[in-house]
């Protein structure tokens, strides 16, 4: 692959992470009433909380968004990435 595909699709790839990441942290309380409707709602910690850990990976998305798009420390970002997808795999199947 040339650089600058490279490049193209690591910018774009991070676009989906960075938006996602405004939307949690402008948008939380919108997000904790899509949860409130989920079938998973009655397993979720009180509502407060809830909301605390939506802006926490919200500001996750963002800090790794922005390292892939940059092109800074990409297997950090990566690695935050997988510790992001993994921890919510985990809390959705416990």
């Amino acid at each position: 692959m040339k650089k600058q595909h490279y490049v193209l699709c690591r910018i774009l790839t991070s676009l989906i992470f960075l938006y996602a990441g405004m939307g949690h942290v402008f948008q939380a309380n919108k997000i904790l009433g899509k949860f409130s409707k989920s079938q998973f709602y009655s397993f979720m910690p009180d509502g407060n909380l809830t909301l605390m850990l939506i802006y926490i990976s919200g500001m996750v998305m963002l800090l790794a968004g922005a390292l892939l798009a940059a092109g800074w420390y990409q297997k950090m970002a990566a690695t935050i990435f997988f510790c992001w997808c993994l921890s919510l795999l985990l809390y959705r199947c416990s």
